[in-house]
């Protein structure tokens, strides 16, 4: 190798696994040239089991590094962990974990964790190791040193993930809480959930965010530590077991939940409380976790090593997109608004970008560079085959077809037939139209696909979306002759807009009203004069959206009181319920933006929080702390002409801790008021009961409010307080 490549400089790097365990350890040979390899800033390292690691360019698809293992066997537990230029290795099942330097395309460190089941994350600077046994060990993503004691937890753990600031939290399913741990050190819990409730982690655009599958809620840990509970539909509640999926990281605050028995996805949007609410069809198909990127939901179908898709927009499920046309587990996530889905068994792999267009990875590409080869000059001629694989990559990221599966075949790596699948064959394709742009219109069926009765087909793709002011749903259109669309399994009290639906469309309905505490679905019937043709129900939903979070929570101190307040958020109307939680622990359910809590001791401080509920979810981790401290004030003496004022140890006419003399008039700082024994002033005749605590020489001393000039006519006067100790 010469180093003469320019911009896809490329290195290989065999490497040899140490089969023992005890020697912890992982060797690695070095092959590459004597240049620097450049990665593409947009990239991501998949792995393939017996080959190695490879990065792939998000933007092209295209190899430009790759470290090979010469162990196939080593790399059977293998997992890659990314993120910027902090790149691991990690074998879960031994614990052995090695730092890949993408700068020289080699590896550079190697440390054993010894654990039975090992999780790494890394994020924002932060890095751990997570024995899901019940530990948490900080460790430095460079050099792998443990940094540390380890943080003992009770287990078994759940995945953990490291918030945009750089925060590590841990589900802890035998507390129901979620644990958070700063620089190795574990802070206050945040329950989620019952013992022994089933919690799975999202980090949604950086944030926490736990699916309780068990009480059928997600809970949103925001930066201002405030707690935003969502509820699901019953469907998630009652799914067997594990059986709902969801994501490990969100790129977005929208979260795919998705309850494979029940055939139901919800999308969760976190910054609004807002959901959608879709049935989808795996019967039969083994799936993993969904994942979101633009307007489409991604399904790994590990059953047929292909993507499920759902777009959001037409709210149906579109063209699959095949990945390794066999079965066997993926590796589907969302990095650099890249959605990637790796076999890491094989060498296949395809990206997609925010617009749904896909490129196919050939991660074992002939023409890729090699050991003993560099990447051609970027000033030579242009290699035929690769601009003919450059323009079918084109076409597939215009939507993949049959022809492409077809041209996979045709490199000998056959997709396998519908049969093979488990499913029934597909009939011939034929042209189909673009999908609808977001927000519009679903197409006009073609009446030339009337059923031969002449009554329609029912309405499909029935979807309802949640938010503050209702419900909305959406179906696409019947085939046949349909006169109107009429919505079904509306209860008493729920409102209906339009009435029906025309058979030109547009193809929804918007409900409002109902109870919030009730879930409901719906059915949308088309009518023709031959018959009626009736949907499946829609998923289970509430007409409502979780409730978004109150501003600006304060609180104004007075005598033995405090005045409450705070700002509404978007949607309130003056019937909103808020749940104000007072010290005593007990809470008060109020109506308005304002509240006042009295009957308190001064002198003291107080702390009260603020949650709005309702049937759809609960926003909380709102508080305000307001001190009712002796407000002090400067006050002369009064009516000192005829004897000397005696300053009283207490609230009474006997005792004396000093004097002023006849004839003086001083400022003195009064504390609070007081009342106690009545007392008449002998040169101005007035009676009082109540005295100031005042300070003196350092004490505390007592004068009858007739001695001094303070605001009258009220008790405490002005802006004193009462004294409470």
């Amino acid at each position: 190798m010469n180093g003469r490549g320019t911009d896809r400089r490329t290195g290989i790097i065999a490497a040899a696994v140490a089969c023992a365990l005890a020697a912890a350890a992982v060797a690695f040979g070095v092959g590459i040239s004597n240049a620097t390899p450049r990665l593409s800033d947009i990239g991501a390292w998949l792995l393939s089991h017996g080959k190695g690691v490879s990065h792939v360019n998000g933007l092209s698809g295209a190899v430009d590094g790759r470290i090979e293992l010469v162990s196939a066997k080593s790399s059977a537990g293998m997992k890659v962990v990314q993120e910027g230029a902090s790149v691991l290795l990690v074998d879960e099942s031994t614990g052995t974990v090695s730092r890949i330097d993408p700068t020289q395309l080699s590896v550079v460190q190697t440390r054993r964790f010894p654990a039975e089941k090992i999780q790494v994350v890394i994020g924002s600077g932060a890095a751990y190791a997570i024995d899901l046994k019940g530990s948490v060990q900080q460790i430095d993503a460079a050099s792998l040193e443990k940094v540390g004691a380890p943080v003992a937890l009770p287990g078994p753990l759940g995945l953990g993930g490291v918030d945009d600031a750089g925060r590590l939290w841990v589900p802890a399913p035998a507390t129901g809480q979620l644990v958070p741990i700063q620089a190795g050190r574990p802070a206050q819990p945040v329950t989620v959930g019952e013992p022994r409730d089933r919690l799975s982690l999202t980090m949604a655009a950086g944030q926490p965010v736990v699916t309780n599958t068990s009480q059928s809620f997600s809970t949103l840990i925001a930066k201002d530590g405030r707690q935003v509970k969502i509820n699901l539909p019953a469907e998630v509640r009652e799914a067997p077991g594990a059986g709902v999926l969801v994501p490990v990281t969100t790129e977005g605050p929208v979260v795919p939940v998705l309850a494979p028995a029940a055939g139901k996805l919800v999308m969760v949007d976190t910054a609004t409380g807002a959901s959608m609410h879709a049935n989808v069809d795996v019967t039969g198909r083994k799936v993993g976790a969904p994942q979101a990127l633009g307007r489409r939901v991604y399904i790994p179908d590990q059953s047929s090593g292909r993507l499920l898709v759902y777009d959001t927009a037409a709210r149906k499920m579109v063209e699959e997109l095949p990945v390794s046309g066999r079965g066997g587990t993926m590796d589907v996530f969302v990095k650099d608004g890249l959605l990637w889905a790796n076999d890491p068994k094989g060498e296949k792999a395809v990206v997609v970008d925010s617009e749904g267009r896909s490129r196919g990875v050939e991660k074992d590409d002939e023409d890729a560079p090699g050991p003993t080869r560099t990447a051609p000059p970027t000033t030579a001629a242009p290699d035929p085959q690769a601009t003919a694989r450059q323009d079918d990559g084109d076409r597939r990221g215009q939507g993949r077809d049959d022809d492409d599966d077809r041209r996979d075949d045709d490199r000998g790596r056959p997709d396998p037939s519908p049969s093979q699948r488990g499913e029934e064959p597909e009939p011939d394709p034929s042209p189909t139209a673009q999908d609808p742009d977001p927000g519009g219109p679903s197409p006009t069926p073609d009446p030339r696909e009337e059923p031969g009765d002449g009554k329609p087909t029912p309405p499909g793709n029935v979807t309802a979306s949640t938010s503050a002011s209702g419900v909305t749903v959406t179906f696409t259109p019947s085939t046949g002759t349909v006169q109107a669309y009429e919505l079904r399994s509306t209860p008493p009290g729920v409102r209906v807009s339009p009435r029906q639906v025309d058979a030109e469309g547009p193809f929804q309905f918007t409900v409002t009203g109902g109870d919030c505490q009730k879930e409901y679905t719906f059915r949308v019937v088309a009518r023709s004069k031959a018959g009626t043709a009736e949907s499946e129900p829609t998923a289970s939903v509430r007409p409502c959206a979780a409730p978004q979070a109150p501003t600006n929570f304060r609180g104004r101190p007075m005598n033995r009181a405090i005045a409450l307040s705070w700002d509404a958020p978007p949607g309130a109307g003056p019937d909103t319920e808020y749940v104000l939680g007072l010290p005593d622990h007990a809470v008060r359910t109020v109506r308005g933006t304002s509240a006042e809590v009295k009957e308190l001791a001064n002198n003291r401080s107080y702390s009260f929080s603020l949650s709005m509920k309702n049937g759809a979810g609960e926003v909380g981790g709102l508080s305000v702390t307001v001190s009712l401290a002796y407000p002090r004030r400067a006050y002369k003496n009064a009516n000192n002409n005829q004897t000397n004022t005696l300053i009283r140890p207490g609230p009474s006419a006997s005792g004396e801790i000093g004097k002023i003399e006849k004839g003086k008039y001083l400022s003195l700082t009064v504390i609070c008021q007081v009342k106690g024994e009545s007392y008449t002033e002998p040169e101005s005749k007035q009676t009082s009961d109540v005295w100031n605590r005042v300070a003196w020489g350092g004490r505390v001393g007592y004068l009858s409010d007739t001695l001094m000039t303070t605001p009258k006519g009220s008790f405490p006067g002005g802006p004193l307080y009462e004294c409470t100790d």
